[in-house]
């Protein structure tokens, strides 16, 4: 071997030991970034000193584990600390309000202000930077806003608005007026969750291992604004770090109730107080039809729809038809007078688990998401059909009985 040889086979070498060394120092590198966890600053103006907490939060932000807390002085706080999957929490002020964020293991930095007033409910408007999680979902929520603040609607909000300041105020006349007004634009609320419920479906399909994507769709699951097939659909798309978040294990846990009432299933049994205040089984029941009918005594499209379903069960009462309304009120003697008012003469149950909850028993085991919900049982007690508006309830009765 050569001279030349040997200094060309020693730089061989020497490059193949600094590649293996360049190599084992950026994946310690790397693997340090993935692992080192997070650092959060925040500065608040205006805040008061006291106990900064990172908490997680159900659907309605009410707080289920606190993960990581500090004490905030004179505004300033900072968290030191590590995730092992990210996901969306809150930044708990105490009193002083609550500031939503993606969390990763990542160095994140938080400003907002509460010098400004601000609705009591509603999270603090925050600067966060440093999480990428919480640019998509700003991104994203922008163009959600722009669906939805279109000035295609504005009508519609403000009716909503009215509507519900009467309602809360007591003011049944005006409520009334106004709940016809609403009736007439219905078109246009479809119209513009239909919009939203496309940019949702893009969004996921692109983005299905993000945990943003499982917390965007988590309120469809559960209030049955998706279809069951939509529903399967979403739920194979989620994948990684989607499916290690709170929101996945809540839609997971929905789809799994939600697939049990699908039509052809067993309809769920359970047993009720009846306005006699005799307890009452769906066992007990040997009809050879049964409409569940979920209702209550303050829900005008509930009581709306009585008098058309008093006629279908006089005319089919005697053939083997029978309703079952179960009432989700909070008041007993609000839905007995009710059922008085409305001079209903089918059975009566009510599914309350107390004074100041609205989300009873019953409901819950059937995934009801908004009433009227009904579903129509064989007397084997399986679901033939869920929520058939009044006229496809009429065929269906009509093909069911041959008159």
């Amino acid at each position: 071997m050569t001279r030349y040889d040997i200094i060309q086979s020693m730089k061989q070498w020497y490059s193949a030991i600094l590649f293996v060394v360049l190599f084992f120092f950026m994946l310690a590198c790397n693997s340090g970034n993935k692992h080192s966890g997070y650092t959060i600053t925040g500065k608040i103006n205006g805040a008061e000193n006291g106990l900064v907490k990172i908490v997680q939060t159900d659907l309605m932000g009410k707080p289920q584990k606190i993960i990581d807390s500090t004490q905030m002085l004179n505004g300033v706080f900072k968290f030191k600390n590590k995730i092992e999957h990210p996901d969306l929490y809150t930044i708990n002020l105490g009193k002083q309000g609550n500031i939503n964020l993606y969390l990763e293991n990542s160095k994140i930095h938080i400003e907002a202000s509460l010098i400004e007033k601000r609705d009591r409910f509603s999270p603090i408007n925050a600067t966060i930077k440093g999480s990428s999680l919480q640019d998509r979902f700003e991104a994203y929520q922008k163009e959600i806003d722009s669906i939805r603040n279109s000035q295609e609607y504005a009508e519609l909000d403000r009716l909503n608005k009215a509507y519900n300041t009467a309602a809360r105020e007591g003011k049944t006349e005006e409520a009334t007026k106004l709940y016809k007004a609403l009736e007439k634009l219905k078109h246009l609320g479809k119209k513009r969750a239909d919009q939203v419920k496309q940019q949702q479906m893009k969004f996921i399909k692109n983005n299905g291992s993000l945990p943003i994507a499982t917390n965007i769709m988590e309120i469809g699951f559960k209030t049955s604004r998706l279809s069951f097939d939509e529903m399967t659909k979403i739920i194979n798309l989620f994948q990684g770090d989607a499916k290690q978040t709170r929101a996945y294990r809540v839609i997971a846990e929905q789809y799994a109730k939600i697939k049990q009432t699908q039509n052809g299933e067993k309809a769920p049994s359970f047993t009720l107080e009846t306005n006699e205040g005799n307890a009452l089984s769906l066992n007990d029941i040997s009809r050879k039809y049964i409409l569940l009918d979920f209702w209550a005594s303050w829900c005008k499209p509930c009581r709306a729809s009585i008098p058309h379903l008093k006629k279908n069960y006089e005319k089919y009462k005697s053939a083997g038809f029978e309703v079952l309304a179960i009432s989700i009120d909070e008041s007993h003697g609000n839905w007995k007078k009710a059922i008085t008012e409305d001079q209903t003469d089918w059975i009566h149950v009510i599914d309350s688990r107390g004074i100041g909850s609205r989300e009873s028993d019953v409901a819950k085991l059937y995934v009801v998401p908004f009433i009227p919900t009904t579903f129509l049982l064989d007397k084997e007690g399986t679901i033939l059909a869920k929520n058939l508006k009044t006229d496809e309830l009429d065929k269906k009765l009509e093909e069911l009985f041959g008159y």
